[in-house]
C-alpha cells in the first residue's frame, strides 16, 4: 500500500477510495485488512470474531472521514492527486471540446518520463492522465508501467479509439486495480457521431469490451447537451452489453469548440429526470449519480433506486484545486486549476514538484478561491457559464 508520511506519527493512505491522515499502528491496521481477501480473512488474523471485526473497520471508517478536519489541521507537501495534460495530440475534433483548436504538441520522451519520476519520487497518489488524447503519446505504455510498478493509482481519461493497439500490453499489468479507465460516450451511435466524428461509436464500444474483459474497471462519462441528452435510456441499455454500468454525467462547459446552443436548460434538465427514473426501473443494475442546482448556490446530489429519485442531500464535495489536487499542463507548468493558466506555480521540469508546490502563486490563488466562492460548494468556473 502507498502512502506517503507529512509528519511525526502522520501518515497519508487510501481507504475505501479515500484518503485518510492517520497514524502509524493504524496504517498498518489497515494495511493488514487491504491484503486480505475479506473481512473474514481480516478477523482470522487479528484474533477476532467477525462481528468485532466489522465494528472495528466501521469505527475506523467514521472516525477519519472529516472532511472538516483535514481543511483545517493538514498541510500537504505535494498534492496528492494530480492531472497530468500528457499532450495536446488527439485523433478527434469534437464539437463540444472547451480546449479549442488542439494543436501537435507534446513533450519528447525523456522529459515526459522525467515529469513521471518527479510525480512518483514526491509522494504523489494518484494521478490522472489526459490530454488531448493519452494513446497518442508514444511512450505512453512504458509510463503506465513506471506508475503501476511504484503502486501510484491511475485514472485514464481517454476516448479508447486507439486502445485496442495497446491491447497486449495491457493484458500484462499485473495489478489491473490500479488503473480505471473512464471512456467518453456522448450518447449512442447518432449522437455520439454528431459530436466525435463518423464511424466512431462502435469502435468505441468494442475498446470499451476489450478493457472490461481484460480485467479493467471502465466507467463512461457522457458530457450532457441538447443533442444528446434523450439518447441516455437507449445508451444505458448498449453500455451494459459491454460490461459498463458505470455513468457519470458532466455538465457542458461552452468554451473552446462548445457553443451555448448546446447547454441545457431548466424544462431539458426535467425530461432528463422522466428519463432517469424509466432507465431505473428497467436497468437496475446501472449506476448514474448526477447532480442539480436546488436553489442556484449549492447542488443536492441524486440517485435513481428502485422506481423514484432519491436525493442524498446537500453535495459534500469542495474543489480541492491548490489544496490536494494540482495539474500538470502539456509544457511541464504547474497550476491549481487547468481552467486558471495565469495561477502558475512553476515548471516541474525545472524545479522539484515539492518546490513548484511551495509557490506564492498557490496562495495567492487559494486566497482568491475563498474571496469569490462565497460559500459555495461548486466548482466556480463552471458557474461562471450559468
Amino acid at each position: 500500500m502507498r502512502s506517503l508520511k507529512i509528519g511525526e506519527d502522520r501518515f497519508i493512505i487510501p481507504f475505501n477510495n479515500k484518503y485518510f491522515v492517520v497514524n502509524e499502528y493504524t496504517k498498518n491496521l489497515i494495511d493488514v485488512l487491504n491484503h486480505s481477501e475479506d473481512i473474514q480473512d481480516f478477523a482470522k488474523k487479528q484474533n477476532l470474531n467477525e462481528t468485532e471485526a466489522y465494528a472495528l473497520v466501521s469505527d475506523l471508517d467514521q472516525q477519519i472521514d472529516d472532511c472538516d478536519y483535514y481543511e483545517t489541521n493538514v498541510s500537504l507537501p505535494v498534492p496528492l492527486k494530480i492531472q497530468w495534460k500528457m499532450t495536446m495530440r488527439c485523433n478527434l475534433r469534437c464539437k463540444h471540446c472547451y480546449l479549442g483548436e488542439l494543436s501537435q504538441k507534446c513533450l519528447p520522451k525523456a522529459d515526459l518520463l522525467k515529469i513521471a519520476k518527479e510525480i512518483n519520487d514526491f509522494g504523489v497518489m494518484e494521478v490522472t492522465l489526459t490530454g488531448g488524447e493519452v494513446f497518442t503519446v508514444d511512450c505512453i505504455d512504458e509510463i503506465i508501467q513506471y506508475f503501476h510498478d511504484h503502486e501510484i493509482k491511475m485514472i485514464i481519461f481517454t476516448n479508447a479509439l486507439l486502445a485496442n493497439l495497446h491491447k497486449e500490453f495491457l493484458q500484462s499489468l499485473q495489478n489491473k486495480d490500479l488503473i480505471k479507465f473512464i471512456v467518453s460516450v456522448d450518447g449512442t451511435q447518432k449522437e455520439h457521431e454528431f459530436i466525435r466524428g463518423e464511424g466512431t461509436y462502435h469502435k468505441t464500444l468494442q475498446n470499451i469490451k476489450m478493457l472490461t474483459d481484460t480485467g479493467f474497471k471502465v466507467s463512461v462519462n457522457m458530457v450532457l447537451n441538447k443533442k444528446n441528452y434523450t439518447s441516455l435510456f437507449d445508451l444505458v441499455g448498449e453500455l451494459n452489453t459491454v460490461g459498463v454500468s458505470n455513468l457519470q454525467l458532466s455538465e457542458l462547459i461552452p468554451m473552446g469548440n462548445a457553443t451555448k446552443d448546446l447547454c441545457m436548460d431548466t424544462n431539458d434538465f426535467k425530461k432528463l429526470q422522466k428519463i432517469f427514473r424509466k432507465i431505473h426501473k428497467v436497468y437496475k443494475t446501472s449506476n448514474i449519480f448526477y447532480s442539480a442546482e436546488d436553489d442556484g448556490t449549492e447542488n443536492e446530489i441524486f440517485l435513481l433506486t428502485e422506481d423514484k429519485l432519491q436525493s442524498f442531500g446537500q453535495e459534500k464535495w469542495k474543489c480541492g484545486a491548490g489544496l490536494g489536487k494540482g495539474t500538470i499542463l502539456v509544457n511541464g507548468d504547474v497550476v491549481c486549476c487547468p481552467f486558471m493558466e495565469n495561477y502558475t506555480l512553476g515548471n516541474v521540469l525545472s524545479a522539484p514538484l515539492n518546490k513548484v508546490w511551495d509557490s506564492e502563486n498557490r496562495y495567492k490563488f487559494l486566497k482568491m478561491i475563498a474571496e469569490n466562492n462565497n460559500g459555495h460548494r461548486k466548482c466556480i468556473v463552471l458557474r461562471r457559464y450559468q
